[in-house]
């Protein structure tokens, strides 16, 4: 099994990212390397007017190593606090 790093992942637009976390009930997370500090901020103005949770995390497991931006609805977010 490979790991995965933000260059071999596709990028996702902010509001393509929001959209699926609109439509899911689980965290999606997506490379911060792919985003500048604006998109970043679009991030965390689009979270708060849609109810969601965003995070930052740093993860090195056996399937994913970098940072991570995550988000997930705010409504559902108690489940899955442990994971994040």
């Amino acid at each position: 099994m490979s790991v995965d790093c933000y260059k071999t992942i596709e990028k996702s637009s902010v509001n393509e990212v929001i959209e699926t976390v609109l439509e899911e009930d689980y965290i999606i997370a997506v490379p911060i390397e792919h985003y500048s500090q604006d998109e970043l901020k679009e991030f965390a103005k689009k979270a708060k007017e849609n109810d969601l949770l965003l995070t930052i995390k740093a993860e090195y497991s056996n399937a994913y190593q970098g940072i991570l931006v995550q988000l997930i609805k705010k409504n559902i977010a108690d489940k899955f606090l442990k994971h994040l």
